[in-house]
């Protein structure tokens, strides 16, 4: 008689300790990081900014600081009341906005989208989302006009 082939049971089913809802991060606020600025592009740079629009800034990021991402991502206005802030596919952005991703090696980091900010009915500020943390790229005061505008609107 042949001796019975061990069996092996399966371990038991684990429940992992940290689960992590994707949406998580829309119910946390929005928290900056300006280690991707771009000061140098001759449109959209952050070294182009007056006194005044870099006081507008800073006022805007202290409100939307007080904002969960759910939040930002649900505030209505605009012409056509959508939404004012949302993700943008990298190929919907200019062809300069584009290759000024791959100079300065952030098309690797951003991934297939940047996030859009809106300050006002003209100017946007795009970036990364990563998790909680908005990472701001540029600072563009050319929505409206598609021959600048780092995402032209048609």
């Amino acid at each position: 008689m042949s001796p019975k082939p061990k069996i092996k049971t399966p371990p038991p089913f684990r429940t992992p300790n940290h689960v992590q809802d994707p949406e998580s991060y829309d119910r946390k606020h929005l928290r900056l990081r300006l280690d991707l600025l771009d000061f140098e592009h001759g449109l959209w740079g952050w070294h182009r900014l007056s006194k005044e629009e870099f006081v507008v800034f800073l006022k805007f990021a202290q409100s939307i600081e007080k904002q969960t991402w759910a939040e930002i991502k649900t505030a209505a206005g605009g012409k056509r009341h959508g939404s004012n802030s949302h993700s943008l596919i990298i190929p919907g952005f200019s062809k300069e906005a584009q290759r000024r991703l791959r100079v300065l090696n952030l098309d690797r980091v951003v991934g297939d989208s940047l996030f859009s900010l809106r300050l006002s009915s003209v100017v946007r500020v795009y970036g990364a989302r990563e998790n909680e943390y908005f990472r701001p790229i540029w600072h563009d005061p050319y929505h409206g006009d598609p021959d600048k505008a780092a995402y032209p609107c048609s």
